[in-house]
């Protein structure tokens, strides 16, 4: 089993648990978040406070009979099974990994990036190109705030992909190409239609979004109301294209798109 690393902001330095590397994260930090690149989940104090105890022995130990904050934990940590799991994630994990391996040629005994190390044309092109597919095709889209709310009405009219050329290639390769789904949304019956995107992001949260919703009413809570975007786009969008889809089929195709 992978190790995955989980951060709790309110203990101060370093600490083993069974599963998981228990650390201090910035007390500004307002919602749970995951960093691919690192394996790392982190958990705002509000929430690890009420997450983590200590046991007789003066052990850190997961409490659970909390199951609004567990179900934070479980958004975050769906992210990091999508992450080791699946083929978009392991490629996700993997070229970040390439990256840094192909950029540590550029580093010296320090740890400091110099200008007199110089990376080869071939590497150099590999580099950008790995950034530049991470920063277009890996991001959060940047959808209007009407749809970055909860408890509005919303109702998909049209969806269409749109694909786009990375403006990086690696040489004697070609130019490769990377996908969104563009949506037009009626948002609270306004006859101005609303613009939305969906990318890997918002699948990867709608997916996540979906379990958490159902791991709540396992366990007799009711789901918290979530934005639109990111986490509702595929749900909308599912519903628009197969009326009566259930939920977890819903998840199965995004998590094998």
């Amino acid at each position: 089993m992978a190790l995955c690393h989980f951060q709790i902001s309110s203990f101060s330095r370093w600490k083993a648990t069974t599963h998981f590397l228990i650390t201090m994260a910035p007390m500004t930090m307002k919602a749970p978040s995951y960093i691919a690149d690192l394996l790392l989940i982190k958990i705002p104090e509000r929430i690890a406070e009420n997450l983590v105890i200590k046991d007789s022995n003066g052990t850190l130990i997961f409490d659970f009979s909390n199951s609004r904050c567990v179900s934070y934990f479980f958004h975050e940590w769906l992210h990091y099974v999508h992450n080791v799991s699946t083929v978009n994630g392991v490629y996700a994990f993997a070229s970040i990994i390439n990256m840094w391996a192909n950029f540590r040629h550029k580093i010296d005994s320090s740890g400091i990036s110099t200008s007199e190390n110089k990376l080869s044309t071939r590497t150099e092109s590999i580099v950008k190109r790995t950034h530049i597919y991470r920063m277009n095709s890996r991001r959060l889209r940047d959808n209007p705030a009407e749809i970055q709310q909860i408890n509005i009405k919303s109702e998909l009219i049209s969806a269409h992909p749109i694909t786009s050329k990375l403006s990086e290639t690696v040489p004697d390769h070609p130019t490769e190409e990377f996908t969104v789904i563009q949506c037009e949304v009626r948002v609270n019956d306004n006859q101005n239609l609303t613009l939305a995107e969906i990318g890997i992001v918002e699948i990867i949260e709608g997916v996540a979004s979906l379990l958490e919703e159902r791991f709540l009413l396992m366990h007799g809570e009711l789901p918290t109301p979530s934005n639109i975007a990111p986490y509702r786009l595929i749900l909308v969008l599912a519903r628009k294209l197969v009326p009566d889809i259930k939920n977890d089929e819903i998840v199965a195709c995004a998590i094998s798109s």
